[in-house]
């Protein structure tokens, strides 16, 4: 059976901009059998819909990992049950913003900096050369 806090939290991570594989390591990170999130991302990729009968209200099962004490998952209060399928557009993750991007707003500060390089690189040569420069200068 499919865990529908498994999938609900996949979902979650998914409209949040996180990538399909970066929500099922957490899950199995955070303790959840591989097999659970496997097929919870299978119904999601086939698209599975949350409704009012399959969303339990019970508390989830207990997990026991070697390091911690047992660990009782409750469904979410924020968890709102869905009627409509999952489409494969909601999968994909969200492009972050390039680099590019990035500069494009910000022209002035690199603008700024290199004229801050060029002056440095021009101060370092005046006093490497800065004998040169008197003799120059003086008749």
């Amino acid at each position: 059976m499919v865990r529908e806090d498994v999938i609900a939290g996949i979902k979650n991570a998914i409209e949040r901009g996180y990538s399909l594989e970066m929500a099922r390591q957490s899950f199995i990170n955070a303790g959840y059998p591989r097999e659970e999130v496997e097929a919870a991302i299978s119904a999601i990729q086939s698209g599975y819909v949350i409704t009012e009968e399959n969303v339990s209200t019970t508390p989830m099962q207990t997990y026991e990992s070697p390091e911690t004490q047992p660990i009782v998952r409750q469904p979410s209060p924020s968890m709102q049950p869905t009627t409509q399928p999952i489409s494969q557009e909601t999968l994909v993750a969200k492009p972050k913003s390039s680099f590019v991007s990035n500069l494009e707003g910000n022209w002035k500060i690199i603008l700024l900096i290199s004229l801050l390089a060029i002056l440095v690189v021009v101060f370092i040569l005046t006093i490497i050369f800065r004998e040169e420069i008197v003799n120059w200068l003086t008749p």
